[in-house]
């Protein structure tokens, strides 16, 4: 059994053995809490990206070692839990919950497409219902949950496999491009707003993030429905009519008062998010009261319990863990000690090469790191102090960094949306489709990723 243990995890153990080496022997001038901090941040990335153990369990796993080196107290831990970003994305999985109880998510979809006139105009109708779903289900995991079974009532009135296959792509494509357009878009989105103020010293708030992500995020998710009509079907294909049956039961009076009720405290909670200049209320705030109007006895539209099993725990402690981390990076000194040796080996570079080259890596990480908080985690750190050794603006090259760690269609195990929608139906893509459509795909976003930094400076 340990002869298997060894082979197994053979290139993790070759990686810990080299990474010792090279923080232990290889650099005598780091301080030993950062040697230490680099080590324990290292194995995690190891962990991550060579074996198949759980990405939560390795994340609190670092961080409580970072606890127990004396590298952060060991109250930061828990501390950890509480943070302001938690609490905002606890509330968002909540109001989440309540879009899924209600049926208004199927509601919508049905709506949109019970309108089309050919399968491109579907195609274009579901995108946008995607695009409206990334600013009250904050998961990429959920919205896909939502999202399967009206793919599968679409799909079934269709007889041809090629509208089916694309129409199989089109859901994952949108739902984790979508990511970018608002704060609540993903946890990482969360994430990365957290390391931009913790190591820039820089508030991002609702409405900065909505300038910066929704017009990129809306040419990115159209222009790859466009490109993805063209590659998968014909034009007759496209221009074929559909038919659709909605549903009844999300149109019944019974979810009526329910679906009203939740709409009107989504817009009023997108109103104070857009507003918090004004009001000085924080995002987390915000969200957790939204979610407990929703919960409430007679007005609200579910229970409290129902609530809470709505909220992915398992990323909530990712994510809390992933923070402590971050914060161990800091405090040890390891990110001082790294920003001071990448200003010495980029000085002289054109700011573009730094752009690139960060954008570039971003966009490429999903085909090791699997998880998109775990990429923020692995690399933001490091592209913030790259952007400043080499003059570029932190805030706005993470920001730029974070939309292309949101690309993610090369593999069905790049995300879960992915890897769900490769399995829903016969019919549905193979890695061979996916391959196809990240050819086309992914030399367009990196322009498109690099676009976005220059573009947002003229913004900021």
């Amino acid at each position: 059994m340990q002869a298997n243990f060894l082979k197994i995890h053979a290139p993790a153990l070759v990686s810990l053995l080299v990474l010792s080496a090279v923080l232990f022997l290889g650099l005598p001038s780091l301080a030993q809490p950062a040697k230490l901090a680099l080590f324990i941040f290292g194995a995690a990335v190891i962990a991550w990206t060579t074996t198949k153990w759980d990405a939560t369990m390795v994340a609190v796993l670092a961080a409580f070692a970072m606890a127990a080196t004396g590298i952060q107290g060991e109250k930061q831990v828990l501390y950890a839990l509480g943070d302001p970003f938690i609490m905002l994305l606890i509330g968002g999985f909540m109001m989440g919950g309540a879009f899924l109880q209600t049926g208004l998510s199927v509601r919508l979809a049905n709506f949109f497409a019970a309108q089309s006139r050919s399968v491109s105009h579907l195609f274009y109708l579901l995108t946008t219902v995607l695009i409206l779903l990334s600013f009250v289900i904050p998961a990429t995991s959920g919205r896909a949950a939502v999202m399967a079974p009206v793919y599968l009532s679409i799909a079934a009135a269709t007889d041809n496999r090629n509208i089916r296959r694309a129409l199989a792509l089109l859901f994952p494509t949108i739902i984790v491009l979508s990511c970018v357009t608002n704060y609540l878009g993903a946890g990482a989105n969360i994430m990365t707003a957290d390391i931009v103020q913790r190591l820039c010293g820089t508030d991002i708030s609702y409405i900065d993030w909505l300038k910066l992500g929704l017009p990129v995020g809306l040419l990115s998710c159209y222009g790859s429905t466009w490109i993805l009509l063209r590659v998968f079907l014909t034009e007759s294909e496209r221009a074929q009519g559909f038919a659709l049956q909605t549903s009844k039961d999300a149109f019944s009076e019974e979810k009526n008062a329910a679906q009203r009720r939740t709409v009107a405290i989504m817009l009023t909670l997108l109103a104070l998010w857009t507003t918090e200049r004004l009001h000085g209320i924080e995002p987390g705030t915000v969200a957790l009261g939204g979610a407990m109007l929703l919960c409430l006895p007679q007005a609200g539209v579910m229970k409290f319990k129902e609530a809470v099993k709505s909220v992915e725990w398992t990323l909530i402690l990712f994510m809390a863990a992933t923070i402590e981390i971050s914060d161990g990076l800091i405090a040890s000194g390891a990110i001082t000690f790294l920003m001071e040796h990448l200003q010495g080996s980029i000085s002289g570079s054109n700011g573009w090469v730094v752009v690139a080259f960060a954008v570039g890596l971003s966009l490429l990480s999903h085909l090791v790191i699997t998880s998109r908080t775990a990429r923020v985690t692995v690399l933001m750190p490091l592209l913030i102090t790259l952007a400043g050794a080499g003059g570029q603006s932190a805030f706005l090259l993470a920001f730029a960094a974070n939309a292309a760690m949101g690309y993610c269609l090369t593999l069905p195990m790049s995300a879960k949306p992915v890897a769900m929608f490769s399995g829903v139906s016969e019919d549905s893509y193979s890695a061979k489709d996916l391959l196809n459509l990240s050819a086309w795909l992914l030399p367009i976003h990196l322009a498109l990723f690099i676009g976005l930094y220059y573009w947002s400076q003229w913004l900021f």
